[in-house]
Protein backbone atom coordinates (compact mmCIF):
# COMPACT_ATOMS: atom_id res chain seq x y z
CA UNK A 1 0.00 0.00 0.00
CA UNK A 2 1.27 3.44 -0.91
CA UNK A 3 2.22 5.85 1.88
CA UNK A 4 -0.05 8.87 2.26
CA UNK A 5 1.55 12.00 0.82
CA UNK A 6 0.27 15.40 1.90
CA UNK A 7 -0.41 17.42 -1.26
CA UNK A 8 -1.60 20.66 0.30
CA UNK A 9 0.66 23.66 -0.09
CA UNK A 10 -1.09 25.82 2.50
CA UNK A 11 -1.62 25.14 6.16
CA UNK A 12 -5.26 24.53 7.05
CA UNK A 13 -6.88 26.32 9.96
CA UNK A 14 -10.19 26.12 11.75
CA UNK A 15 -12.48 28.98 12.70
CA UNK A 16 -14.49 28.43 15.89
CA UNK A 17 -18.22 28.48 15.18
CA UNK A 18 -17.84 28.76 11.40
CA UNK A 19 -20.62 27.19 9.32
CA UNK A 20 -21.31 26.62 5.66
CA UNK A 21 -24.39 26.42 3.47
CA UNK A 22 -23.93 24.61 0.17
CA UNK A 23 -25.81 23.63 -2.94
CA UNK A 24 -24.92 21.72 -6.05
CA UNK A 25 -24.20 24.06 -8.97
CA UNK A 26 -26.71 23.58 -11.76
CA UNK A 27 -27.36 25.59 -14.89
CA UNK A 28 -30.54 26.92 -13.29
CA UNK A 29 -29.94 27.63 -9.59
CA UNK A 30 -32.95 29.86 -8.95
CA UNK A 31 -35.06 27.14 -7.35
CA UNK A 32 -32.35 25.08 -5.66
CA UNK A 33 -31.99 25.46 -1.91
CA UNK A 34 -28.90 25.51 0.22
CA UNK A 35 -28.17 22.53 2.47
CA UNK A 36 -27.07 23.26 6.01
CA UNK A 37 -25.87 24.98 7.92
CA UNK A 38 -23.10 22.45 8.54
CA UNK A 39 -19.77 22.79 10.29
CA UNK A 40 -16.78 24.18 8.45
CA UNK A 41 -14.00 21.84 9.67
CA UNK A 42 -11.01 23.71 8.22
CA UNK A 43 -10.16 26.09 5.41
CA UNK A 44 -7.39 27.73 3.35
CA UNK A 45 -7.66 30.25 0.54
CA UNK A 46 -7.60 27.31 -1.89
CA UNK A 47 -10.09 24.93 -0.29
CA UNK A 48 -12.03 23.65 2.70
CA UNK A 49 -13.24 20.57 4.51
CA UNK A 50 -16.96 20.72 5.28
CA UNK A 51 -19.52 18.47 6.90
CA UNK A 52 -22.13 17.21 4.45
CA UNK A 53 -25.61 15.79 4.96
CA UNK A 54 -26.06 14.14 1.57
CA UNK A 55 -24.06 12.03 -0.85
CA UNK A 56 -21.75 14.18 -2.94
CA UNK A 57 -19.33 12.79 -5.48
CA UNK A 58 -15.87 13.93 -6.57
CA UNK A 59 -16.17 16.36 -9.45
CA UNK A 60 -19.45 17.82 -8.20
CA UNK A 61 -19.48 21.64 -8.36
CA UNK A 62 -20.76 23.48 -5.27
CA UNK A 63 -21.80 27.01 -4.47
CA UNK A 64 -21.19 27.71 -0.79
CA UNK A 65 -21.84 30.46 1.70
CA UNK A 66 -19.26 30.65 4.47
CA UNK A 67 -20.58 32.02 7.77
CA UNK A 68 -17.97 33.23 10.26
CA UNK A 69 -19.10 34.65 13.61
CA UNK A 70 -18.68 38.43 13.66
CA UNK A 71 -18.02 38.63 9.89
CA UNK A 72 -20.17 39.19 6.83
CA UNK A 73 -20.96 35.86 5.13
CA UNK A 74 -19.35 35.33 1.76
CA UNK A 75 -19.83 33.08 -1.27
CA UNK A 76 -17.30 30.70 -2.75
CA UNK A 77 -17.46 28.17 -5.59
CA UNK A 78 -15.58 24.91 -5.57
CA UNK A 79 -15.35 21.31 -6.67
CA UNK A 80 -15.65 18.23 -4.48
CA UNK A 81 -12.29 16.44 -4.51
CA UNK A 82 -13.01 13.70 -1.95
CA UNK A 83 -15.73 12.53 0.42
CA UNK A 84 -15.76 10.38 3.52
CA UNK A 85 -18.78 8.91 5.27
CA UNK A 86 -19.01 9.36 9.01
CA UNK A 87 -21.16 6.90 10.94
CA UNK A 88 -22.78 9.61 13.02
CA UNK A 89 -26.25 10.78 11.98
CA UNK A 90 -25.79 9.96 8.28
CA UNK A 91 -23.24 12.70 7.85
CA UNK A 92 -19.90 12.88 6.14
CA UNK A 93 -17.02 15.11 5.19
CA UNK A 94 -16.08 16.58 1.83
CA UNK A 95 -12.84 18.14 0.65
CA UNK A 96 -13.53 21.11 -1.59
CA UNK A 97 -11.02 22.72 -3.94
CA UNK A 98 -12.04 26.32 -4.59
CA UNK A 99 -12.42 27.53 -8.17
CA UNK A 100 -9.85 30.05 -9.43
CA UNK A 101 -10.18 33.73 -8.57
CA UNK A 102 -11.08 36.15 -11.34
CA UNK A 103 -13.94 38.07 -12.89
CA UNK A 104 -17.12 36.51 -14.19
CA UNK A 105 -19.44 33.65 -13.32
CA UNK A 106 -17.12 30.64 -13.25
CA UNK A 107 -14.68 32.36 -10.87
CA UNK A 108 -14.54 33.28 -7.22
CA UNK A 109 -14.30 37.01 -6.70
CA UNK A 110 -11.13 38.79 -5.67
CA UNK A 111 -13.13 40.12 -2.71
CA UNK A 112 -13.58 36.51 -1.54
CA UNK A 113 -9.83 35.93 -1.85
CA UNK A 114 -9.10 39.03 0.26
CA UNK A 115 -11.60 37.83 2.87
CA UNK A 116 -9.90 34.43 3.03
CA UNK A 117 -6.45 36.05 3.29
CA UNK A 118 -7.71 38.20 6.18
CA UNK A 119 -9.15 35.13 7.94
CA UNK A 120 -5.86 33.29 7.40
CA UNK A 121 -3.96 36.08 9.16
CA UNK A 122 -6.54 36.20 11.93
CA UNK A 123 -6.92 32.48 12.68
CA UNK A 124 -3.90 30.55 11.38
CA UNK A 125 -1.69 31.09 14.40
CA UNK A 126 -4.45 30.96 17.00
CA UNK A 127 -5.24 27.23 16.62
Amino acid sequence: MEDFKERRHLERFSIPGAKTLYKIHKKINLLSRYNGPTNLKDITKNGACIEIKEDLHPGCLLIMQIIVPGEEKFNVRGQVVWTKKVRVQNSGLAGIQFSPYGEGKPYNSFKTRKTLEKLTQQYLNTN
